[in-house]
């Protein structure tokens, strides 16, 4: 396969709960993203691409997380990264392509 897409909706967590839990919700959905992208990864032959978008604007769960799978995975490399702040018109995202070399 050249090109896989992975879509893995972390689900929105009421406020309160965020709050009293924080440290052990983030602390999952940076395990989550880390194992989603570990196993995406194993969907891509070389040469191909790896798409990873969430609809956070968190650093822990983007740019953190693909360092940290790049610092892992020696043979890929980031070709294009951005993150979109949230607007009045809309949320934000983050997307990051990822090449297998």
């Amino acid at each position: 396969m050249r090109a896989h897409r992975e879509d893995a909706p972390i689900e929105r967590v009421e406020t309160e709960t965020v709050r009293k839990h924080a440290p052990s919700i983030w602390c999952a959905a940076v395990r989550l993203r880390n194992d989603i992208l570990d196993a995406a990864r194993e969907l891509v032959h070389s040469p191909g691409w790896l798409v990873y978008a969430t609809s956070s604007v968190l650093r822990c769960e983007n740019e953190d997380r693909i360092a940290a799978f790049l610092h892992r995975n020696t043979q890929w490399k980031c070709t294009f990264e951005r993150r979109f702040g949230v607007t009045d018109t809309g949320d934000g995202f983050f997307t990051a392509h990822l090449t297998r070399v």
